[in-house]
């Protein structure tokens, strides 16, 4: 016993202790898994299920919650049949025997290609003349604008008198 000392056995001491505290936690969740499954018998000293799983699901087991929904499925089941007898029942064998018999998938196919000559065709043809007379007459006035600078430039004073008496509202004509 002192320092710097080899215990051989220590190791396997230490991998004893943790093997057994690694049991131990893995046989609380296999009780805890169990209870909350409800397979079988309710482990002893223990809820079915566990607090920690009705706080989060249900405070039904899984195998309780499964055969609550095997009910209802049988219950859906149920009902649909019934449903079959009545009225509407019979309007959905109708229905059924439509699409079963009828084969209208050229409708499908004209469909598409109305879609595509009116949405892309005719609209895109409107939109792009649409498009080429806002061009057109943004660059009309940019002309008409450049032609009345050039001639105020290039013109003689008396044109230029002229030009602006026309603007003034004095003389309609030249």
């Amino acid at each position: 016993s002192g320092q710097n000392c080899i215990y051989p056995c220590e190791a396997i001491k230490v991998a004893i202790v943790e093997g057994y505290r690694a049991t131990i936690s893995m046989l609380d969740q296999e009780l805890r898994m169990t209870a909350d499954l409800g397979v079988g018998h309710c482990p002893v000293d223990s809820t079915c299920p566990t607090p920690q799983f009705q706080a989060m699901y249900s405070n039904s087991t899984l195998e309780d919650m499964i055969k609550d929904y095997r009910g209802d499925i049988i219950t859906t089941k149920d009902l649909l049949v019934n449903l079959a007898e009545t009225s509407v029942g019979g309007a959905m064998v109708e229905v059924e025997d439509f699409f079963c018999h009828m084969n209208v998938t050229f409708i499908e196919g004209r469909y598409t290609q109305v879609q595509s000559h009116i949405c892309q065709t005719l609209f895109g043809g409107v939109s792009q003349i649409t498009w080429s007379l806002w061009i057109l007459g943004l660059a009309l006035e940019t002309i008409a604008v450049l032609s009345h600078v050039l001639i105020l430039r290039v013109g003689s004073k008396a044109e230029r008198e002229d030009s602006f008496s026309l603007l003034d509202g004095d003389r309609i004509f030249r």
